[in-house]
């Protein structure tokens, strides 16, 4: 049924006198009551047990704990018509949030905060660990040790000594970990410094020639002050170092190697010190600024023992039959029977490394020699390599453990082909 002819039923019904005459009272007392809006009763509000006024469900207010002191404001004012005062009455002012939450935040500031509970402590849980079983031998402690570097390898030159070398390690209780032929000699690899200290001390007292390398702990430190003037004697530079407690062992001048022409540069030994050493915290010499401290540099080219004229070790860690420079004879260079003049030899040079004549033990162009430099120069270029796919592999995101592990097997190769060459003599 349509709107308009609700309204023209609703007509037809006020004209008729029956109808009036039987409802006109209800409908007078109908208008004379205020209208009221109506609200849907909701399950969370019971039902009022007068069901004959409907409730007005007033809008959220405040908290318990942060009711309002004082009543809200006004909507109009007292010059105001009659209209505005029932309106109050039938209407009741919503205000808004802001004004809500700093009505709440003045009334929690007037009221003291009570304090917050300490919280009981949590009481940790531990893994209780296995009782070990009967007779299973001792576990290793759980905290893990920082890993220490092994002491270095000891190079047995003379392979036939090494069935009396073992007895002794066993009649001295000498643990070594490792030990295999090479070209050098006979490697052994030990697991503390004491043992190698004991073995290195043995193998003196019994004459068996070997070299070594000195430990990380007994290794001096070694520093080039630049900017010295040469006129300054290295003892002086020595007692100067000596007076700013600086343990020095000893001060060298730099100079040329052909001519002899020195330099404003001195090589300073110290002591080895486990941290950083105090060395590079001193700002002057000889009462002279302006200094510049650093660590020498290293060639590319792996070293010769002047001892025993090999490759690979220095003289200060070598302990094997010294051999001449010059000449063939088993003798160090400094009893070589061969005038220092090169014009009044009456024969020339021979190496004892190839074994030619024509040119001493430290040429560079003895072919095993320049087996040495190009492996030299091969290994440096490997390690670059090495660097190079390390940081294209972690750029590109392919640094996996697969791939570090391949690269480092790889550049390990490399090095243990040092032991291969035929240039150790």
């Amino acid at each position: 049924m349509r709107d308009a002819d609700i309204l023209a039923f609703f007509r037809v019904l006020l004209e008729d006198d029956e109808f009036l005459a039987k409802y006109g009272e209800k409908i007078a007392a109908l208008k004379r009551k205020p209208s009221t809006p109506k609200i849907l009763d909701s399950p969370l509000s019971p039902m009022p047990a007068d069901r004959g006024t409907i409730p007005i469900r007033s809008p959220p207010g405040p908290a318990p704990c942060e009711a309002m002191d004082t009543a809200p404001p006004q909507l109009y004012s007292d010059d105001q018509s009659g209209d505005a005062s029932s309106s109050e009455e039938e209407f009741q002012l919503v205000e808004g949030r802001k004004r809500k939450a700093g009505k709440a935040k003045a009334t929690m500031a007037k009221k003291p905060v009570a304090p917050a509970p300490s919280p009981s402590p949590v009481p940790q849980l531990t893994r209780a660990s296995p009782s070990p079983r009967p007779g299973s031998p001792p576990t290793a402690p759980t905290a893990q040790a920082k890993k220490q570097r092994p002491p270095p390898p000891i190079y047995i030159q003379d392979k036939g000594k090494w069935t009396d070398v073992s007895k002794m390690c066993m009649d001295r209780k000498i643990h070594y970990t490792n030990a295999r032929s090479c070209q050098q000699g006979i490697k052994v690899q030990v697991p503390t410094a004491t043992d190698y200290r004991d073995l290195t001390r043995s193998l003196r007292e019994r004459n068996v020639p070997f070299h070594t390398y000195a430990l990380p702990e007994d290794t001096p430190t070694r520093v080039v002050i630049k900017r010295v003037p040469k006129e300054i004697a290295t003892s002086d530079v020595k007692a100067d170092l000596i007076s700013q407690d600086i343990p020095v062992q000893a001060v060298h001048r730099l100079h040329r190697a052909r001519g002899h022409i020195e330099y404003d540069m001195v090589l300073v030994v110290c002591d080895p010190s486990p941290g950083h050493h105090p060395i590079f915290k001193i700002r002057s010499v000889c009462s002279l600024t302006g200094i510049s401290i650093e660590k020498p540099y290293k060639p590319h080219l792996v070293g010769q023992c002047h001892n025993c004229q090999l490759y690979g070790h220095a003289a200060r860690n070598c302990f094997a039959t010294p051999r001449c420079v010059k000449c063939l004879g088993q003798h160090g260079t400094v009893d070589c029977p061969r005038p220092k003049d090169r014009n009044l030899c009456e024969e020339p040079p021979s190496c004892v490394l190839c074994g030619q004549a024509g040119h001493p033990a430290n040429y560079r162009g003895c072919p095993k020699a320049i087996l040495l430099e190009n492996y030299a120069i091969f290994r440096t270029q490997a390690a670059r390599n090495l660097a190079h796919e390390l940081h294209v592999a972690e750029v590109t995101g392919q640094l996996t453990m697969e791939k570090r592990t391949e690269l480092f097997l790889k550049n390990s190769a490399i090095a243990k082909e040092f032991d291969k060459l035929p240039c150790h003599g």
